[in-house]
């Protein structure tokens, strides 16, 4: 029988190997052409580093809790999976908007929203409503896992 660190390993591996081999089936006509996408776009909207920000906050968090990298890897996984890193499953459920994406049987278990929450936090604070949630759920992850 597999330890439950194999299993867990197993299962992170195969994720990163589905968002990776993902990425290479977009459909040409996702391409955003009306405004493309810049590298230092948040450099230029931004007096404080955005990449920075992110990584300092992700630094804390992993140092309180280990198992950070995993929960939002996870958090990501889902989001995109259903048709687009849209965040979409962050949105939490009002009685304006009925049912969410986060509310979905298979999103029930999810973790690591207080982390996305704690790092908007604080990319607001610096640079208001230029930073999406999408943006940020990515940034996090792609930092918790190094």
């Amino acid at each position: 029988m597999l330890s439950k660190n194999r299993v867990s390993m197993a299962v992170l591996l195969f994720l990163v190997a589905f968002l990776v081999m993902a990425q290479g089936t977009m459909p040409e006509s996702c391409a955003f052409t009306a405004m493309p996408f810049r590298y230092n776009y948040y450099e230029e909207q931004c007096e404080r580093d955005v990449g920075e920000m992110v990584w300092s906050t992700m630094h804390r968090i992993v140092a309180m809790q280990h198992n950070a990298p995993a929960q939002l890897l996870r958090l990501l996984f889902h989001d995109c999976f259903i048709g687009g890193c849209d965040a979409s499953v962050l949105l939490a459920n009002s009685s304006k908007n009925g049912t969410v994406e986060r509310e979905a049987i298979p999103n029930r278990t999810l973790k690591g929203f207080s982390f996305i929450d704690m790092i908007k936090d604080e990319i607001e604070e610096a640079c208001p409503g230029v930073v999406s949630c999408s943006d940020i759920l990515v940034l996090a992850t792609r930092v918790a896992s190094f």
